[in-house]
């Protein structure tokens, strides 16, 4: 009896022990190795900021949007100041999609196509999207959305930024080589479109780099009309303390300087705050209650932000979807009323526009 009392009391402290040891083991990588790896690894942050290794969606012949049932779109590159290429969709209005199918199956060359779709681009309103962290301009809710304003008849040029997709594999090194692939499109779209009707569309991570984009083109004296951000943070200090992975972590005395000072010593800092005091351009916010990746507090602090800094309080609005919708981070897209809350905001934006420039 005394031997297995013995015997039972020595297991049960090996089970202690090796709970202990495998506990202090799992603290210790969480709460000391992983901060400190993020700090000073720059190419750490860079990676779980961007996501530009996450290859999806796969097997995309980025030469046929057509297969993905964009009627007509056209593939091609541009190539930024710093020599990297750019990967980009023109997808058409819904007026000429039947049109660019019989021009296309008479066999006319590159050349001839291309001076036909840039005679198309004065034509209409041009969306030029700008892409959220991970996956490509091929991801379906991407799509879906362009399909939808083809509907209302806009043209979208999206594109992937360095890294992603066909783009060159040029290493994002910081903030400002997004920014200049985002500003090589868009200086191509105001050289080919009616510079009256160009807008931006950012979703996710990519309001800070159209938000920065334009805060840029201000500055050059060529002010677009409009802005939709779609899910944006006030900058990405704020979002990374709310990120939900970072809820974990939150508690430590030492969260910021691990974990949001390196980023911004580092040049990530996406200020949207900041740089749209300095935009003119009118200003459309979609903001799902239930995004958990970006909490709507963030792009409702924004709204207040920009609010109070311009004189037209009317010239930005902010559209909220409620938590029973369950359109989240990325879906948006499907609310059946986003066609016309569009179509009104570019409306009153080209008017806008008219009455600052007459």
């Amino acid at each position: 009896m005394a031997m297995n009392f013995l015997f039972k009391r020595r297991f049960i402290k090996r089970i202690c022990l090796g709970i202990f040891i495998t506990g202090l083991v799992l603290f210790t990588i969480i709460f000391v190795v992983i901060p400190c790896a993020f700090k000073y690894s720059y190419m750490f942050q860079r990676s779980l900021l961007f996501l530009n290794f996450v290859k999806a969606p796969h097997n995309i012949d980025y030469n046929k949007p057509s297969n993905l049932g964009l009627i007509g779109a056209r593939n091609f590159y541009l190539t930024t100041k710093d020599n990297v290429k750019l990967g980009v969709w023109h997808t058409l209005p819904v007026s000429h999609q039947l049109e660019a199918l019989t021009y296309n199956l008479l066999g006319n060359d590159l050349k001839s196509r291309d001076a036909k779709y840039n005679q198309w681009l004065k034509e209409e309103t041009v969306f030029i999207y700008m892409h959220g962290n991970a996956g490509t301009r091929a991801f379906d809710h991407r799509v879906q959305l362009y399909k939808i304003l083809n509907d209302r008849n806009y043209h979208v040029i999206a594109f992937d930024y360095r890294g992603y997709g066909d783009s060159g594999s040029a290493q994002i090194t910081d903030e400002a080589g997004v920014v200049t692939d985002a500003k090589t499109v868009i200086d191509w779209v105001l050289e080919h479109a009616n510079k009256e009707r160009v807008f931006v569309w950012g979703h996710s991570l990519g309001t800070g780099i159209a938000s920065h984009s334009l805060a840029k083109l201000e500055g050059e004296g060529k002010p677009l009309s409009g802005l939709v951000l779609e899910a944006p943070f006030n900058n990405l200090s704020d979002e990374i303390r709310e990120y939900p992975m970072s809820q974990m972590f939150k508690f430590l005395p030492w969260f910021d300087y691990f974990f949001v000072d390196p980023v911004y010593e580092n040049h990530l800092r996406f200020e949207n705050d900041v740089n749209l005091k300095n935009v003119s351009a009118s200003i459309l916010i979609l903001h799902a209650v239930d995004d958990r990746v970006v909490p709507f507090k963030l792009g409702h602090k924004l709204y207040e932000t920009i609010r109070h800094s311009r004189k037209n309080h009317d010239s930005i609005k902010l559209i909220k979807f409620g938590r029973e919708l369950g359109l989240g981070h990325k879906f948006i897209f499907k609310d059946k009323n986003l066609p016309g809350i569009l179509s009104k905001f570019v409306s009153d934006s080209i008017k806008g526009r008219k009455n600052v420039t007459d």
